[in-house]
């Protein structure tokens, strides 16, 4: 097993460390415990392909834990972009919570359906 720190910081990205991130690699699985918003730059910053991501697991839905899912969900939306299924496992609490926060925003379809 290998765990990459992607992001560490605080919500305000403080030091320079990023929003929440922590890449971890078994086997042939390839997941992501939280996504803040900083965290598709920081992938590509250490030279990490996003596309390599099997799932993401959110710890709890604070911004700072979750705020890059969009930024996920657009490459998902491109053929070009994202090439391979990514899930993010939660309950239905969750999943009304996190469509709530993006309310009116320009993605239409859910936020945890990556694929």
């Amino acid at each position: 097993m290998r765990l990459t720190v992607v992001g560490c910081g605080d919500a305000f990205g403080s030091g320079g460390r990023g929003n929440a991130c922590f890449l971890v690699e078994s086997g042939t699985v390839t997941l992501a415990l939280d996504f803040g918003a900083t965290a598709l730059v920081g992938l590509r910053r250490l030279g990490l392909d996003p596309n390599r991501l099997d799932a993401v697991v959110l710890s709890h839905l604070h911004g700072d834990h979750f705020g890059g899912l969009p930024f996920l969900r657009s490459l998902a939306s491109s053929p070009f972009l994202r090439e391979r299924l990514c899930s993010i496992p939660c309950d239905s609490r969750s999943k009304r919570s996190t469509t709530s926060a993006w309310a009116g925003s320009f993605f239409s379809s859910p936020v945890w359906s990556l694929s």
